[in-house]
């Protein structure tokens, strides 16, 4: 923390300092960061096990210990760009991250985040990408 740099007092809000603090001192951030970590690997054991149902022809994968994101590798065969294109024009949004760069570059890998999970959403879009590769495959 010391080698952070100083805020200037005036856009400091003390009041919320000083709840952080009391809550570290209780002990309360603890049990906090316990249930997300909780959470967290229930999100990544449910997506894990949609991955694994819908795409495990596709994609590979290693299911992180750690973090909120998987790291997919689709198979060589395929352009994940053309792929999602395929989604997009089909009316399924892919929710691509704000700083995203798209290229046009053929693209085989993906970061998944799972931070913020609707398990309905992700096995709707796993059942889609599995259509899409499945009739790209044959």
């Amino acid at each position: 923390m010391q080698t952070l740099p100083a805020q200037p007092i005036e856009e400091r809000d003390i009041i919320k300092e000083q709840a952080f603090a009391e809550m570290i001192a209780k002990g309360d951030m603890a049990d906090y960061a316990r249930q997300i970590r909780l959470q967290s690997k229930t999100y990544r054991d449910e997506l894990h096990l949609i991955l694994n149902h819908y795409l495990h022809k596709f994609v590979s994968y290693v299911i992180p210990e750690h973090g909120l994101t998987f790291w997919l590798k689709f198979d060589e065969k395929f352009d994940l760009n053309v792929m999602l294109k395929k989604l997009d024009d089909g009316g399924i949004p892919v929710p691509y991250h704000p700083n995203n760069q798209k290229t046009s570059f053929k693209t085989n890998h993906m970061m998944l985040g799972f931070g913020a999970f609707d398990i309905n959403e992700a096995e709707g879009g796993a059942k889609m990408l599995n259509m899409v590769f499945s009739e790209a495959s044959s």
